[in-house]
């Protein structure tokens, strides 16, 4: 295996398995608000006075709150790996041109994949210093 095909290797394998982790919490996640929900899709539920409830186990809000708020997004990870693919695409892109196209096609991933998560996952980042 000659060096430009492990580092195009290397960029593809990265397009995926960054946002594995994320998946994989994700999964977690919906599995424990399923749980939480008797495994019913309905997030509401009539009560004895027939009445619309919350349809949760959970007794007191902050764990409610808790089991439905995502985490925050780390976007330093984020800003990293689109770093870390732009400059390698930039450093060696003169040998391999292929590296245009796996560059296009990790931001084309990461773009939708941070679009899903920032509307469905995430909690709202009111600021990003710390």
């Amino acid at each position: 295996m000659t060096v430009g095909s492990s580092l195009c290797l290397a960029m593809l394998l990265s397009i995926f398995t960054t946002k594995l982790s994320e998946l994989v919490g994700l999964f977690i996640t919906f599995i424990k608000r399923c749980f939480d929900r008797s495994c019913k899709m309905s997030k509401k539920k009539l009560n004895e006075n027939g009445q619309e409830g919350v349809n949760t186990k959970q007794v007191r809000q902050k764990d409610l709150e808790t089991l439905y708020t995502g985490p925050q997004i780390e976007a330093g990870e984020k800003f990293a790996q689109t770093f870390n693919s732009i400059s390698v695409c930039l450093m060696y892109s003169t040998g391999l041109p292929i590296l245009y196209a796996i560059s296009f096609i990790f931001f084309l991933v990461a773009y939708s994949f941070n679009k899903v998560m920032l509307l469905r996952f995430y909690q709202t980042t009111y600021e990003f210093n710390e």
